[in-house]
């Protein structure tokens, strides 16, 4: 749903959040949890967007949920999944 915050509904605050942030948050934490042999080559792809680095006042979960999974992938990189 693409509307400023405040006219949004809670359902689609938790959707968009879920798609955009939650899942591939579950999805790497499993992968990792599951794959922790230092030898073997690790790879976690996101789709990434600019809006996660560049607000957009109607995109308002949608820009957060990318601007988390940034952080994200920042932080895999540190631990070296």
């Amino acid at each position: 749903m693409v509307k400023p915050v405040g006219q949004l509904s809670h359902e689609s605050i938790i959707k968009s959040l879920t798609v955009n942030l939650i899942a591939p948050t579950l999805l790497a934490n499993k992968f990792i949890a599951r794959y922790q042999n230092p030898n073997i080559e690790k790879w976690i792809i996101n789709v990434s967007s600019g809006a996660g680095k560049n607000p957009v006042a109607s995109w308002s979960t949608y820009c957060s949920a990318k601007s988390g999974l940034d952080i994200l992938v920042n932080l895999l990189q540190l631990v070296g999944t």
